[in-house]
């Protein structure tokens, strides 16, 4: 379940930036001044936090989940 969570996030955030530059993400939006980049973060955060969360309820409830990688593909 988790790992369906996971390609999700990662086919929606390639779609999200596909053919994006660094104009596009300083660009303002509306809400309180920020730029594409600073709301882009903070979903970012976002999605981080709901990952780490769920993925400590299952370890603590004994259900294995995958492994990390980081940024570049490695463990």
């Amino acid at each position: 379940m988790l790992m369906k969570l996971f390609n999700e996030i990662k086919e929606i955030s390639e779609e999200w930036f596909s053919g994006r530059n660094d104009e596009w993400l300083k660009s303002q939006i509306s809400y309180r001044n920020m730029t594409k980049l600073d709301m882009t973060m903070g979903q970012i955060k976002h999605i981080g936090h709901f990952m780490y969360h769920s993925d400590a309820i299952f370890r603590e409830n004994g259900i294995e989940t995958g492994e990390y990688l980081d940024y570049f593909g490695k463990e």
